[in-house]
């Protein structure tokens, strides 16, 4: 036992280079608060901006660039380019064709909204390759109490007449974005990762903070008046709640959780309608809208009715190269859906790019939560976690078909947390001997951590 914790083992792969103590990070929380503070500008694009550029743009390429300058094992970005390929081949197409497409756009430099959230990819793989499983999660933490911090600036300004010009834009909260629907996309990612934090707590700190980040992000979400947001907000944390539920060990045990949290779910709805309303009349009557005439009857749908329609003729008429990436549709920055997005701005390539990505996503987060499910009470917090992290990225790309197209501001917390979760999930599913995106779900090998590597999971 002391021979095999003095080294942690990188990836499943038997033949992984073996990292000397000295490289696994302390049990200190001083560089999750500096990490902290280096996430602190993502949320905060548009005080950081001017027209369409944002010094909030350039912290993925500066975190990319710390993580290099560490140690790290030989071939890691490779190794961590494994099993990735969908989503790699959807990346470089995307790269491509809106590098191409600019010979044919309106307004070639719009592009960067197409190309910035693609390098972010780069970027979050590179820093998620290079550092320890344990430093992954701690990134991940980092980022979601980046946004707690700004969002509970945002908040308290909201309670003022004057921080309600700074953070508000009607009777929506944007907080320090452009908007409120990129506020609540950017919550819908790590709000999972909260309810986890929360399901988790062992000690009275970590309850204690579990209830801040829940609380913090409820009440940004409900006061951006994110219809998308607090829909699939609600779906995500009932989601990651049940997998939680699932783990409780015995099947009898595991039922009658699950049996409660069900009914516990049900009943939340009208309660949680209660709370809006009180905390958000505008919000409530507009969803009480939906509900009473239907979706297609509400303005904003017959609005984005209108810009799909044009996408998908901007498309149709242009399907070789598009009608230049990132390029305006009447008058609107974005399609309001990632498909039609990038379908009328890179053409047939671009669509199936879109597809392809989202579809390599929700297999790969369904692929992990089946397979973990079966799995005992062992090791829950840490399966939880992942599965936190999938289902927010999931949510989140989900989200982008209907509030909007994979923007430079919301794109690398996506990217971040999705990648942790691939490999975090590398790690505890795939079989070494078949690391591909396709077997994710497979319920073969489920390695064993080597001690260190258990000891500092928690």
């Amino acid at each position: 036992m002391q021979r095999a914790a003095r080294h942690l083992t990188i990836g499943s792969d038997p033949m992984a280079v073996r990292v000397p103590p000295a490289a696994v990070p302390a049990r200190s929380g001083a560089g999750t608060v500096v990490a902290l503070l280096a996430f602190v500008p993502v949320w905060m694009s548009r005080p950081l901006g001017s027209g369409n550029a944002s010094l909030a743009f350039a912290i993925p390429f500066l975190v990319a660039l710390w993580a290099v300058l560490r140690p790290a094992p030989p071939q890691a970005f490779g190794r961590a380019l494994q099993g990735l390929q969908m989503e790699a081949l959807a990346v470089g197409s995307v790269l491509v064709m809106a590098s191409v497409s600019m010979l044919v756009s309106p307004d070639p430099f719009r592009a960067a909204r197409i190309l910035l959230p693609m390098a972010y990819a780069v970027c979050a793989l590179i820093v998620m390759a290079r550092v320890p499983p344990i430093l992954r999660r701690r990134l991940v933490y980092a980022l979601l109490f980046a946004g707690v911090l700004v969002l509970s600036a945002s908040l308290l300004l909201s309670q003022s007449a004057s921080g309600r010009a700074l953070v508000m834009r009607d009777y929506r909260l944007r907080g320090f974005v452009e908007n409120a629907n990129q506020l609540g996309l950017m919550i819908l990612c790590v709000w999972p990762v909260a309810v986890a934090l929360l399901l988790n707590a062992r000690t009275l700190r970590t309850r204690l903070l579990g209830v801040l980040a829940v609380g913090v992000l409820a009440a940004a979400m409900v006061l951006s008046g994110s219809k998308t947001g607090l829909a699939l907000g609600f779906a995500s944390g009932a989601l990651t709640w049940l997998y939680h539920a699932s783990r409780s060990g015995s099947i009898g045990k595991t039922m009658v959780t699950l049996t409660l949290a069900s009914c516990a779910l049900i009943v939340a709805v009208p309660i949680l309608l209660y709370i809006l309303s009180l905390a958000s009349p505008i919000t409530f009557a507009k969803i009480d809208t939906i509900l009473t005439h239907g979706i297609w009857d509400y303005r904003s749908i017959q609005t984005r009715d209108e810009i799909w329609q044009e996408s998908l003729r901007l498309g149709l008429a242009n399907p070789l190269l598009g009608s230049g990436a990132g390029a305006k549709v009447l008058g609107v920055s974005h399609s309001h859906n990632l498909a039609l997005d990038w379908f009328r701005g890179m053409g047939v390539i671009g669509l199936a790019a879109a597809l392809l990505l989202t579809l390599a996503v929700l297999v790969r987060s369904a692929g992990f939560l089946v397979a973990s499910w079966r799995r005992s009470a062992a090791n829950r917090s840490i399966d939880v976690v992942t599965a936190a992290m999938f289902i927010g990225a999931a949510f989140y790309l989900l989200g982008n078909y209907l509030s909007d197209s994979l923007s430079p501001t919301t794109a690398f917390p996506f990217w971040l947390v999705y990648l942790a979760a691939c490999l975090e999930a590398r790690q505890r599913v795939v079989p070494a001997s078949a690391p591909r995106w396709s077997n994710l779900g497979s319920a073969k090998g489920l390695p064993m951590q080597a001690p260190a590597a258990r000891r500092g999971a928690a």
